[in-house]
C-alpha cells in the first residue's frame, strides 16, 4: 500500500510529452523495500568465499519470483495519462495488480570477473566464552545466513533482512535475549553476537554505519561500547558499501570465537576506533522482590542479575586517501 503523498513523490515531468509520469527509480526503490521480501521463492544470488586467495562460488544462485516493475510503471502511466486528458475520473483508491515475473540472479559465478575482490579490508572476532549449545547453534546459523554475501557499491546491508525469519523449523533454539530491561528466552538468542562481531568488522573496514543500537546493559561476551543488538524489524545493524567495488562478507565460527572478514579492494582509507571510555557509573538499585505462586513458601529465586549503569563512548574515525576524514 502506498499513500497519496508517497505516490505524489514518485511523479516526474516528462520533458518531451510534458506529462506527469512515474519515476521508475522511485518505484523500484519502493518495490525492493516493501514487496520483494514477501516472496518465498525470490531469486537468490550466488554466495562466495575466498579460498587460497581466490574468490570462489560456494553456493550457486537460483532464479525466482520478482515484481515486474516495468509493467507496473506502464499501468501507472496509462492511468495518469487518462486522468490528465480528462478521459478518466480521479481516483481515491488506485488498485493495481502486482505482476510477477521469473527473475535470474544478478550475481553468479559467470559474473565473477566484475567484482575485483582482492584484499582483506576488515576483520573482527569475539569470544563465545561459556556459551551453551543452544546459543552456539543460533550463532552458527546466523553467521551461515550472512557468509558469502556480496554487497554492491552503494548498496545498504541489513542484518535483519539477510538473517531473515528466525524459526524453529530453520533450526533456531530458545536462548536468552535482552528484551526491554530483562533477559528472557526466545528463539535465536545469541544472534546479537553475530551483529556485534559484524559491527566491529565494519568499523575495521572503515565503512559507514547507518543503523546500530547498543544493548540495554553490558553483555559479558563482548563488553561495553562496541556492541550492536538486533531484533527485527528494528533495531537493525545496517551499513553502506561506499567503496567503488563489490565487497564480500565472510563469517565463520573458529574454535571458541565468532569471526567475520570483509574483502574488497583497498582504496587507501584508514579506520581507527579509540579505546572505550567509561563514565557516569551508577550502582544498581536495591533488590526487588516479587511474589510468585510458582515457588515453595519461603523459597527465593534470582531472575535477573543486578548491573551497574554506565556511559560508554568511543570515537570512530575514517581517513580517506585524499586526506579527508
Amino acid at each position: 500500500y502506498a499513500s497519496g503523498p508517497l505516490l505524489a513523490s514518485w511523479l516526474t515531468l516528462d520533458p518531451a510529452s510534458k506529462e506527469l509520469l512515474i519515476d521508475p527509480d522511485a518505484l523500484q526503490t519502493f518495490v525492493i523495500k516493501n514487496i520483494d521480501d514477501l516472496f518465498d521463492d525470490a531469486p537468490q544470488n550466488s554466495r562466495f568465499e575466498i579460498q587460497a586467495g581466490v574468490l570462489t562460488e560456494i553456493i550457486p544462485g537460483r532464479a525466482g519470483s520478482a515484481v515486474n516493475t516495468g509493467k507496473i510503471s506502464s499501468v501507472f502511466n496509462d492511468r495518469l495519462r487518462a486522468i490528465q486528458s480528462n478521459q478518466s475520473p480521479s481516483y481515491s483508491v488506485l488498485r493495481i495488480e502486482v505482476p510477477v515475473i521469473t527473475k535470474e540472479p544478478q550475481i553468479t559465478a559467470a559474473t565473477i570477473g566484475h567484482y575485483q575482490i582482492t584484499d582483506l579490508i576488515g576483520t573482527a572476532r569475539t569470544s563465545l566464552g561459556s556459551s551453551g549449545a543452544s546459543r552456539r547453534t543460533n550463532i552458527k546459523l546466523g553467521i551461515a545466513r550472512i557468509n558469502g554475501l556480496l554487497v554492491a557499491p552503494g548498496e545498504e546491508f541489513s542484518a535483519v533482512s539477510i538473517i531473515g525469519y528466525v524459526t524453529e523449523e530453520a533450526g533456531f533454539e530458545p536462548e536468552f535475549v535482552i528484551k526491554g530491561q530483562e533477559s528472557v528466552k526466545e528463539l535465536g538468542g545469541g544472534l546479537c553476537q553475530v551483529s556485534t562481531t559484524l559491527f566491529r568488522t565494519v568499523l575495521a573496514a572503515g565503512l559507514p554505519v547507518t543503523e546500530r543500537q547498543n544493548h540495554k546493559y553490558v553483555v559479558g561476551y563482548y563488553g561495553p561500547g562496541l556492541d550492536a543488538t538486533i531484533y527485527g524489524p528494528h533495531p537493525d545493524l545496517r551499513f553502506i558499501n561506499d567503496t567503488a567495488n563489490y565487497i564480500l562478507v565472510q563469517g565463520k565460527v573458529i574454535g571458541n570465537e565468532a569471526v567475520f572478514e570483509i574483502y574488497g579492494k583497498k582504496d587507501g582509507r584508514v579506520a581507527q576506533v579509540s579505546e572505550v571510555k567509561i563514565t557516569n557509573r551508577i550502582p544498581p538499585p536495591t533488590p526487588k522482590y516479587i511474589p510468585s505462586t510458582e515457588l515453595a513458601l519461603g523459597e527465593q529465586k534470582c531472575t535477573e542479575t543486578a548491573r551497574y549503569g554506565q556511559t560508554a563512548d568511543a570515537t570512530y574515525t575514517v581517513t580517506y586517501a585524499t586526506g579527508e576524514s
